[in-house]
């Protein structure tokens, strides 16, 4: 993407601990920071559970729902 865009990747990992706790944990969400590099830019991001976490299952506690969070100009 950073090829054909300007934009560049800060970092882009797996969030440890994502996936809950137990032995039959679920999958790790994604990590990442982006920087546009010039112009403007428009997004959309299609993600489950933007307002609920996913339900624990077997009476455990839920976990968090996903985060956005845009910065401009430091801000």
């Amino acid at each position: 993407m950073e090829q054909k865009f300007p934009v560049l990747y800060r970092h882009y990992r797996l969030h440890e601990g994502s996936g809950g706790a137990g032995r039959q944990r679920g999958g790790l969400g994604l990590d990442y920071e982006l920087e546009l590099r010039r112009g403007t830019a428009r997004a959309s991001f299609v993600m489950d559970h933007g307002r609920f976490g996913p339900q624990g299952a077997l009476g455990r506690a839920d976990w968090a729902p996903n985060r956005f969070m845009r910065t401009r100009n430091g801000r």
